[in-house]
């Protein structure tokens, strides 16, 4: 066994099989991360991923379920670090809406790829290791499904953060995250050439009005085309 091989050989395998054998695409959205550092002599890092983002804080990572529950002085307290969170919720009227909100996680999971036909909404999934606690804000989801995420860590407190399940693309101190749908060019070169004529360059113009914003990462697959 290759130890440098990824645990998770879902793009390689796909796209080594399907890409030969297969007539219709199967479009996946690639999600964009910014990623800053605790270090302000570090610069922060643009990175990209296709299905899968990991975050934990390591020195809570050994601590057993069972400890964790011994010290529970409530039943929505948890044992782990406590982050800031932005996003923008998915709802099923399309009517999207800006969420902030504050828990306490060992870690969380963000997924691009639906667990269930069910889910199969074109967004983000994430998922944090406990069940949050109630906040003023009254979220106390433990998944959240939105299209857009900003996470920062309070407490100077840093995590580690795991792309697409490869360990080599494995950053530690971490200290906040932005993550959203990477742009079309086309898409982007219509709002430069906009920004250049009027002020207003956020309002979309042009062929940008028809076009779609994500950057769609096509996979030849037998299943037809699935949105």
């Amino acid at each position: 066994m290759n130890p440098e091989r990824p645990k998770d050989p879902f793009i390689s395998d796909v796209i080594a099989y399907y890409v030969r054998s297969a007539q219709q695409p199967v479009y996946f959205t690639i999600y964009f991360v910014k990623i800053k550092f605790n270090s302000m002599t570090k610069e922060p890092v643009e990175e990209s991923f296709l299905t899968h983002l990991e975050m934990e804080f390591p020195e809570f990572k050994l601590i057993s379920a069972s400890v964790r529950d011994k010290h529970k002085k409530s039943s929505g307290e948890v044992c782990g670090a406590v982050i800031s969170m932005n996003y923008k919720k998915v709802t099923l009227s399309g009517r999207d809406v800006d969420v902030g909100v504050s828990v306490r996680t060992s870690g969380a999971q963000i997924n691009a790829i639906p667990s269930c036909e069910a889910e199969d909404l074109n967004c983000l999934t994430l998922t944090l290791n406990e069940a949050a606690a109630k906040t003023k804000s009254g979220c106390g989801e433990s998944k959240i499904r939105a299209s857009n995420i900003k996470i920062r860590s309070l407490e100077r407190r840093s995590f580690i953060l795991t792309l697409d399940r490869d360990k080599r693309r494995t950053y530690k101190h971490v200290q906040s995250i932005e993550i959203s749908p990477c742009l079309d060019p086309g898409y982007c070169v219509q709002k430069t050439m906009r920004s250049k004529f009027c002020l207003d360059a956020e309002k979309d113009a042009g062929l940008s009005k028809y076009m779609s914003k994500a950057l769609p990462l096509p996979i030849n697959t037998f299943a037809g085309i699935i949105n």
